[in-house]
């Protein structure tokens, strides 16, 4: 029997699933509640209501898990700042960490990991650790996977929040922009989409691919996502844009050309097709560059020979079908065998596909170890994944990896004390 808190959880049915399966086993679970979509979310009897001050939270939490004695703190995510707070918390009172996120490995994977994910992620960065390791993969069942779920989770979270927050506490900026500003920007997006066709644009990419010698793509994040906010150096989409396009211009070979792809999630606040449009005029590249907006990523990889990424997941994709891939972010897969290391400027004329062999091995080994069939969404990936879930968290199976950072990167990940500031205006998960 355990005794588990969770601090945050996927919008929608996931947490209630997860409570119900684990006191089924006879466990003892809790939530912490910060909003009206958390207590949408949370049956009553595993509520933890919290009211008090941003800067309150951590000794709240500490007393909490003393008093009730807490073996177990789960997160989604581990940047958030409550998030943070509460992993600190359990790791300087000897507490077992655990964090979810989405797949590396999507749509069919969760990720699970021990105290941090992505750029935060205990994964070893030394390709010679995963040489020696076996062969390890879950059972895996394929599941439909569709965005409307996860978006329609994400609305009545929000609608919740905003609807009882005459009784509770709902900071509308928390996870980043507005959530008035996000929602405007949604709106507008979908109508684009729904009157703009990218057809013609992808007609004419493919015709003008028979003739290129070299098709590079490049993912965007969605903004204020944690992936740019914390585990990048620009904070923001545009930034990086700049800095490749520009490289691009000096360094590519003709007839090379750049598909830039907007993240699906994007509403619009950065304006990035407009400086696009307006990079390709000042630096003459017209049939050179390209911004798709609502084109899927499936279609882009089909097109490409090389991708740039700041540190998406979409990149870990392209690598596991054999391309090129640069990192311009931290993200956890980024090192030598995997990615090109020798700076974007030689990219464009110098990558190499990376080894299948150790790519193999790598995602065999995610599979086996921080990857779990299903999702958080649906039914039928709850059903997939609880069974996985529920047993790794009850018998505390996550695989410990080593320790392996170097000190600068040992400082960068630790979550001290004075690395908490609750007061700071976050990012959206």
């Amino acid at each position: 029997m355990r005794r588990l808190l969770f601090v945050g959880a996927p919008f929608g049915p996931f947490f209630r699933r997860m409570a119900k399966e684990l006191e089924l086993k006879k466990s003892s679970v809790w939530r912490a509640c910060f909003t009206g979509g958390d207590l949408l979310d949370t049956a009553a009897r595993n509520r933890i209501v919290f009211t008090g001050k941003n800067e309150d939270w951590p000794k709240f939490i500490t007393d909490f898990c003393t008093k009730n004695h807490i073996d177990g703190v789960i997160t989604f995510n581990d940047a958030l700042p409550r998030n943070r707070a509460a992993l600190d918390c359990a790791r300087r009172l000897g507490i077992s960490r655990y964090v979810l996120e989405n797949g590396y490995l999507r749509p069919h994977w969760i990720t699970l990991e021990r105290d941090g994910v992505n750029g935060h992620s205990p994964l070893p960065r030394d390709p010679e650790y995963y040489e020696s390791k076996a062969t390890i993969e879950r059972s895996y069942k394929a599941f439909k996977f569709r965005m409307r779920p996860h978006v329609v989770n994400t609305i009545k979270y929000f609608a919740a929040s905003v609807l009882l927050s005459p009784f509770i506490t709902f900071d509308k900026s928390y996870y980043g922009t507005s959530v008035w500003k996000q929602a405007r920007g949604y709106v507008r997006e979908y109508y684009w989409r729904i009157t703009h066709k990218e057809d013609d644009t992808v007609s004419k990419i493919e015709a003008i691919n028979h003739e290129a010698t070299k098709v590079f793509s490049f993912l965007l994040q969605k903004p204020g996502d944690l992936q740019l906010v914390v585990h990048s150096r620009h904070g923001g989409n545009n930034g990086f844009v700049r800095e490749v396009i520009e490289s691009f211009a000096q360094n590519a070979p003709k007839p090379s050309i750049l598909i830039i792809k907007q993240h699906p999630l994007d509403y619009g606040i950065e304006k990035t097709p407009k400086m696009v449009r307006m990079m390709i005029r000042d630096l003459k590249l017209e049939d050179r560059v390209f911004f798709l907006r609502k084109t899927s990523i499936d279609i882009v990889l089909k097109q490409t020979d090389g991708m740039v990424t700041i540190n998406s997941t979409g990149g870990l994709a392209a690598i596991d079908k054999g391309l090129p891939v640069i990192c311009l972010g931290t993200a956890f897969y980024d090192m030598k065998g995997l990615t090109f290391q020798d700076g974007l400027d030689k990219f464009w004329s110098d990558c190499e596909a990376p080894d299948a062999e150790w790519v193999a091995k790598f995602i065999s080994y995610l599979k086996g170890t921080s990857q779990l069939n299903g999702g958080f969404h649906t039914h039928e990936a709850l059903n997939v994944l609880m069974p996985q879930l529920v047993n790794m968290i009850l018998k505390d199976s996550l695989v410990q990896y080593p320790v392996m950072l170097s000190v600068n990167e040992a400082e960068t990940y630790a979550v001290s004390d004075h690395a908490i500031d609750l007061k700071q205006s976050s990012v959206s998960r």
